[in-house]
């Protein structure tokens, strides 16, 4: 049985896939790895395009690469701030 809460419980924007299935109110969980495509919604690097290197769970935050001045460098975020892309 399903738990219930008293409150809408906010979920990050990468665990949900846009489409039809939300009007059922099913989430689907779209599974992340390492390499994959994100985009940047928030914050001060919001926009830029990102890779995955990894999810830090307990922090519920992202580790990203990002190219700034034609190197890569490393960026922790929240994993509200990005979305696959």
């Amino acid at each position: 049985m399903p738990v219930q809460h008293e409150h809408p419980i906010a979920l990050p924007r990468w665990l949900s896939s846009p489409g039809p299935e939300e009007l059922d109110g099913i989430i689907t969980a779209c599974p992340l790895q390492s390499g994959s495509a994100m985009r940047i919604t928030d914050g001060p690097w919001r926009g830029l395009a990102a890779i995955l290197e990894r999810r830090v769970s307990a922090r519920e935050h992202v580790l990203v690469l990002l190219d700034i001045l034609q190197r890569q460098t490393r960026v922790e975020m929240p994993e509200t701030w990005v979305r696959l892309d």
